[in-house]
């Protein structure tokens, strides 16, 4: 089954990042369909992935340092 992994900040439409970011996030990180708040508290593992050039995860960097929370979750 396909599923996108999205994010939004509060109160906004949500956006799409790429699949290779989604399977980590999921098999890492126990994302699910329900939404997960992500924070700056997470800066250091996505800053992980950007260094071992996993793609959308400097696109969600640049979301939380922007709107200091965003939501997350797949979208089946």
């Amino acid at each position: 089954m396909s599923a996108n992994l999205c994010w939004k900040p509060a109160d906004k439409d949500y956006k799409t990042l790429p699949d290779a970011l989604k399977f980590i996030l999921r098999d890492k990180q126990g994302l699910t369909s329900e939404k997960d708040l992500y924070g700056r508290e997470r800066l250091g593992y996505l800053r992980g992935l950007v260094d071992a050039g996993v793609e959308g995860a400097q696109e969600l960097i640049d979301a939380i340092v922007k709107h200091e929370h965003v939501e997350i979750w797949l979208e089946y």
